[in-house]
């Protein structure tokens, strides 16, 4: 059940609390149930009050009445009857555990800055040595692929040297080839021209021989016939004239 604001601290003493001795009224609000805790020190009877949010359109702040005694925010009634006190106490303690909840905050954030600090420093750090790194890899790639690209060249090289040298060496053998044929068939017309030279000698030679053969052939005929004949003149008694004139 929900009451208005006005019906919130009905038992207010302003005697029961010095003057000046403010504040009085404090207010926690715990986002979570959309509850606010409130307290009044000059507040007799009920020291702790919830307020939430209205359920109509308007969406106001109303206090929260609890029916059930046993779910009440209530400090107990001490034996001198100074509950005000109390609840002044409890409001310096939450002030006390607020400023060591500030001061540890505060410690956290300046352990949080220096943390950050300390990472930006080792994340410079650590983009100089990526950098350095990165440097080192991209000179060693460099080197490498110069290295690979030098040798490459060089087998091209090597490779279109053997292309040369295996042009010209065919070239040779074939230039050669045509050198030892064209003069292995010279040779051969010289032997063919030798060979028809001694033949062409030899007939001539031979007629020669055979002219000669034929003429002592002939001389023999007649010397043989002036001998017939002589022998014939003898036998008849007729001598010759001139027996060694030939016919």
């Amino acid at each position: 059940m929900e009451k208005s604001q006005n019906d919130a601290f009905l038992a207010i003493n302003k005697d029961d609390i010095p003057s000046g001795s403010g504040p009085h009224m404090f207010v926690s609000y715990v986002e979570e149930c959309e509850i606010a805790f409130v307290a009044n020190r000059k507040n007799t009877d009920q020291h702790i009050v919830l307020f939430g949010w209205s359920s109509d359109k308007n969406n106001e702040a109303e206090m929260i009445e609890i029916t059930n005694d046993a779910w009440i925010p209530t400090i107990n009634l001490q034996e001198n009857s100074d509950d005000n006190l109390i609840l002044a106490e409890e409001k310096l303690r939450h002030e006390h555990e607020q400023q060591l909840e500030v001061e540890l905050s505060r410690e956290r954030h300046e352990r949080d800055l220096k943390e950050k600090y300390r990472l930006a420093r080792v994340m410079e750090h650590k983009m100089e040595l990526e950098e350095k790194v990165v440097s080192r890899r991209k000179a060693e790639y460099d080197r490498m692929r110069a290295e690979r690209e030098e040798r490459l060249g060089q087998i091209l090289k090597a490779r279109k040297e053997e292309r040369d040298l295996k042009r010209k060496m065919l070239f040779y053998l074939k230039t050669e080839k045509e050198r030892l044929n064209k003069l292995r068939e010279e040779e051969e017309a010289r032997k063919r021209e030798e060979v028809e030279r001694c033949k062409k000698e030899e007939a001539e030679r031979r007629e020669q021989l055979d002219e000669i053969a034929e003429r002592q052939r002939k001389r023999e005929q007649e010397l043989e016939e002036r001998e017939r004949l002589r022998k014939e003149a003898i036998l008849r008694g007729t001598p010759l004239n001139d027996p060694t004139r030939p016919f």
